[in-house]
């Protein structure tokens, strides 16, 4: 019987199989939990949004003066402006950092300047989550008393979503079809691995749960 050799896996298939332990473990926090069953609180939702505003904040900025990966930031890939409205929406400043919060943008200052291919694992995370978003919309809108359409507070879940499979999956190609250097994509999986940990530690944090 002939054996049929197995193609070798495509760089954004590794970054999947390694990040599946840390993208279960944060979908069973109980923040995600409370999200999915339509259980989440304004607060602790909102506090959720400032994280998010002052981590893609700080990406989206050192992506978009980084000659390495600025091309990778598609305008769709973008959100501070739309988290932003929602904060405006509820009523609320983008607040202070949570300190895992700080430690993670300031992580992405020093891989601009450093290992700028890293932000593309952490521009991975951010990119691959919307997909996750599409399904929690409804919940989180009727937990919150709103609508999931545009400018009631869910432009981070809402605008855009109809078009991310799309673009979600150019992104992958993009990332697939360029040549790295061993250290380049070592880099990129230490970005998302490291992005995605300390995502899992703020949704604890926000939950109320031990680390």
């Amino acid at each position: 019987m002939t054996t049929v050799p197995q193609q070798p896996k495509s760089l954004t298939q590794r970054v999947r199989e390694m990040l599946a332990p840390l993208h279960d473990a944060i979908e069973n926090t109980a923040l995600a939990q409370r999200m999915a069953k339509g259980q989440v609180g304004r607060e602790e939702f909102v506090r959720l949004l400032q994280q998010l505003h002052a981590l893609h904040e700080t990406l989206e900025a050192r992506l978009a003066v980084t000659p390495v990966v600025a091309d990778y930031l598609l305008p769709s890939a973008q959100r501070t402006s739309e988290l932003a409205a929602d904060l405006a929406y509820w009523q609320v400043g983008p607040g202070e950092p949570l300190p895992c919060t700080q430690r993670l943008t300031s992580v992405f200052r020093r891989m601009a300047d450093e290992r700028p291919t890293a932000l593309l694992g952490s521009l991975y995370i951010f990119e691959g989550s919307r997909m996750g978003a599409k399904f929690l919309r409804r919940s989180v809108a009727r937990a919150l008393a709103t609508h999931d359409e545009p400018d009631r507070g869910l432009n981070y879940f809402v605008v855009g979503a109809d078009e991310q499979p799309h673009n979600w999956g150019q992104f992958k190609r993009q990332l697939d079809a360029a040549t790295w250097t061993t250290a380049e994509e070592r880099d990129l999986l230490a970005g998302a691995r490291f992005t995605m940990r300390r995502l899992l530690a703020i949704y604890r944090e926000l939950g109320a749960e031990p680390a």
